[in-house]
């Protein structure tokens, strides 16, 4: 049996053969697209709602970081900023430091400088924050602010 190139049966089958392979090929282009654009959109949505709860969690850190601050601020005696011996035993006798604060915590002066720090050290007490946003945000608004990331005075970290 001869293939005839010039016969009707044969051109019409390969003009099928490529018709066929066209279609399949369009469609898998076109679905290829698609799948592509969906999974995108999912990876998009995966990704949002990984950050959503990864910012809730850091918020609710944040927020039991305020209230320990605000807690143990609005606990203090007022007399006891005259006395910064009794102040610096007040502040370490306060055991939320130690678990909500690993560079330890101070109280400051409205002029930026240190009344009392926990862990207590000569460096600690003799920095001035007065030019940390941190702090004359906190002097203006009366409410504990976050300010830019710095470098610390003390640690250098």
């Amino acid at each position: 049996m001869s293939i005839r190139l010039g016969s009707i049966k044969t051109r019409f089958a390969l003009f099928v053969l490529a018709f066929t392979l066209a279609v399949i090929w369009s469609g898998a282009a076109y679905f290829s697209q698609m799948l592509r654009a969906e999974m995108e959109k999912l990876l998009g949505e995966h990704q949002l709602s990984s950050v959503s709860a990864l910012a809730a969690g850091v918020d609710q850190e944040l927020s039991d970081r305020f209230k320990a601050l605000i807690q143990v601020a609005s606990d203090i005696p007022p007399d006891l900023f005259d006395k910064p011996a009794e102040l610096q035993a007040y502040l370490e006798r306060r055991t939320v430091f130690q678990s909500h604060f690993n560079a330890g915590a101070r109280v400051v002066r409205p002029d930026g400088s240190v009344l009392a720090s926990t862990p207590n050290t000569a460096e600690r007490m003799a920095a001035n924050y007065a030019d940390r946003d941190y702090h004359i945000g906190a002097v203006r608004e009366g409410k504990p602010t976050i300010g830019r990331p710095t470098l610390g005075k003390v640690l250098k970290v």
